[in-house]
């Protein structure tokens, strides 16, 4: 029995392993990553290690295994290998809390891929719940454009890269809402990631690119 506990203790350790090993592969292979490393920021590899409390459309925190002796500090972006996951928070020394894409104290500022058409990605409205599956954001323009469903949303940088740096993927455009004397254009977006099944995630620490 011990040696079947062992056995099982071993292999659930391979396995864990080959998920990490897979997980960094697939954010090393990623465009905004590459572009990232292209631009001088670091890549600081983690995984996630604990989940906050859920919120009405999911978690809205999480713990990194990273913290400021790794060169984490306060207001860095977080990705995975398909896009935001949100900027850290709060950073000891060998872990980090980041507020997640879709937290009500998240907005990040957006641009659509191919519009270039700008505004901001929130969690919705109170009018807008009706309107919303569970997970969707709402991108908000600041004028009217030519929006298109399946549109990919990209971040548009923050001075100084902090806390997000310019081209990382939020999202796609799902549905864009009817104009109902609104002063622009309004859509439910999809995530790039699915914050339920974070494991590898990538802390980018600005450089001098």
């Amino acid at each position: 029995a011990r040696e079947a506990t062992e056995l099982t203790a071993q292999l659930a350790l391979t396995e864990n392993e080959l998920r990490t090993a897979r997980g960094s592969e697939a954010l090393a292979r990623a465009d905004h990553i590459v572009v990232a490393q292209e631009q001088q920021h670091r890549i600081v590899l983690s995984r996630v290690v604990a989940v906050g409390a859920l919120g009405p459309s999911g978690p809205e925190r999480l713990t990194l295994d990273v913290g400021s002796d790794n060169g984490v500090a306060v207001d860095q972006t977080v990705v995975a290998a398909a896009g935001l996951v949100g900027r850290t928070i709060r950073v000891g020394d060998t872990t980090s809390d980041v507020l997640l894409l879709g937290a009500p104290d998240l907005v990040v500022a957006a641009r659509g891929q191919n519009s270039g058409l700008l505004g901001t990605v929130a969690p919705p409205a109170a009018g807008e719940t009706s309107t919303r599956t569970q997970g969707q954001l709402t991108f908000t323009a600041i004028d009217f454009g030519d929006l298109v469903q399946g549109e990919t949303l990209r971040t548009v940088g923050s001075p100084d890269n902090t806390p997000f740096v310019a081209g990382i993927p939020i999202g796609t455009i799902s549905v864009i809402d009817p104009a109902r004397g609104q002063v622009g254009t309004t859509a439910a977006v999809i995530p790039s990631i699915d914050r339920a099944r974070l494991d590898v995630v990538a802390v980018i620490v600005p450089g001098a690119g």
